[in-house]
Formats: structure tokens, C-alpha cells, sequence
């Protein structure tokens, strides 16, 4: 899920209090404990936009996608030019399996924040699931256009080129990628599929060893095409 902001400063409120409390316990894996202090914060100040989305993303993590909806949408009604909950609501209706809703929410971020790479990968990653892979080798495309350390974008980039049938650009994007992160397993691993694909075999496999080589580091970051 992405990410809150920072913690509010000065002297806040009382849902500003609970909203830094809550999203400590958040961070803490206390979700449940977060999501009570949440609620009982928005019983008295129901307009709290920031603990609005929290509630959102702490519904989120607990599975509850249905009621993250719901309060992602309230922090939208309430503040419908932030990007970031555009990018919130979209990323819950992709995991209810609600694509195009999905893609509504991360066109929406676009047009809000149309310098940020993320909302771009995040529209890429849901046409990549749609299968349409020229779409989605656009949208990493432009990802990594924006943001050039952005390894991810690079890999899912690679992914649909290889899905097109590009080899050899797939070869080039994880070159990139590798460059960037060297003892990343799947970049080396997906390098050797891009090889196979030009039946080169000898350096696919070189690859395939490279990716199991002791010390290469799998990833654990869920943003990839599945």
C-alpha cells in the first residue's frame, strides 16, 4: 500500500494527535489498535481528511477491502485533488479485482500529479494484470522517464517487452535495472528469460546462475506484474 506522509508537527488538533498516534501503530503492525483509535477520532471530527485515508489504509492491511473503499472515498469527497488517495482508492480496487475501476482512480492521479512516476507504474502494473502489454510498456516507460532509479519500473518495463515479443529492448531495460541493483535476483532471472527468448541459451543459462548465486537478493516488494 503506499505511503501516509510524514508526521504532523506543531500543535495539533485532537484528530491530528490521533492521526500520529494511530499511524505509529501502524507502522508498529498494530492495526487493530490504529483502526480503534481511528474511528473513535473521526466519531467527534468526522472531517479529518488525513485520518480519513489512514482509516482507508489500515482497513486495507487488515483485508477489510470493501470498508477501505468506503473511507478512501469519504478522504476523496473531502479533498478530491489529492493524488495520493487517488492512488489509495485505485490500488484497493485492483485488489478486489476491480481493474478498470483501478485504472479510473490512477488516470485520475495522473492528471493531478502528472510529474510523479508512481501513479504511472501503478497504471502499468494494472494494464500488464489486463494483459494489454503496449499499454503497459508505455506507462513504465514514462515511469522511468521521470524517475530513472526507479528499479522496479525498469524490471516490469523488461516484463513487457517480453510479453511484446522485444527482446532485445527487454535486454537493454534489465541491463538498466542491474546497473542500478546489481545483487537483485528476479533482474538477473528475467534478464535470462529475455535471452531465451533470442534463443540464446548459453547466456540465458549464464543468467538462470547468476540469479541463484549465493548472496543475490530476492525481492520482497509486491509491486510487480503477478
Amino acid at each position: 500500500m503506499t505511503s501516509t506522509g510524514t508526521i504532523s508537527s506543531g500543535k495539533p488538533s485532537g484528530a491530528h494527535e490521533a492521526y500520529n498516534r494511530a499511524l505509529l501503530l501502524r507502522e508498529g503492525g498494530q492495526q487493530e489498535q490504529a483502526r480503534l483509535l481511528l474511528e473513535e477520532s473521526l466519531a467527534s471530527e468526522p472531517g479529518h481528511f488525513e485520518s480519513l485515508r489512514l482509516l482507508g489504509l489500515v482497513y486495507a492491511d487488515l483485508d477489510l477491502l470493501q470498508q477501505a473503499v468506503e473511507w478512501i472515498a469519504s478522504a476523496i469527497e473531502l479533498s478530491p485533488q489529492s493524488a495520493q488517495a487517488h492512488l489509495d482508492l485505485g490500488t484497493v480496487m485492483c485488489r478486489l479485482g476491480q481493474l478498470s475501476a483501478g485504472l479510473e482512480c490512477f488516470d485520475q492521479a495522473v492528471r493531478l500529479d502528472p510529474a510523479a512516476a508512481e501513479p504511472l507504474f501503478l497504471r502499468g502494473n494494472t494494464w500488464f494484470e489486463m494483459k494489454q502489454w503496449q499499454q503497459a510498456a508505455t506507462n513504465f516507460a514514462a515511469a522511468v522517464m521521470l524517475q530513472p532509479g526507479f528499479v522496479q519500473a525498469h524490471n516490469n518495463l523488461g516484463l513487457a517487452w517480453c510479453q511484446l515479443g522485444e527482446f532485445g529492448s527487454a535486454l537493454e531495460t534489465f541491463a538498466v535495472a542491474i546497473a542500478l541493483e546489481p545483487g537483485r535476483a528476479e533482474l538477473h532471472s528475467n534478464q535470462g528469460v529475455a535471452y531465451y527468448g533470442l534463443s540464446d541459451y548459453e547466456q540465458a543459462v549464464a543468467c538462470y546462475k547468476q540469479a541463484i548465486t549465493p548472496g543475490a537478493r530476492r525481492c520482497s516488494c509486491p509491486q510487480q506484474p503477478r
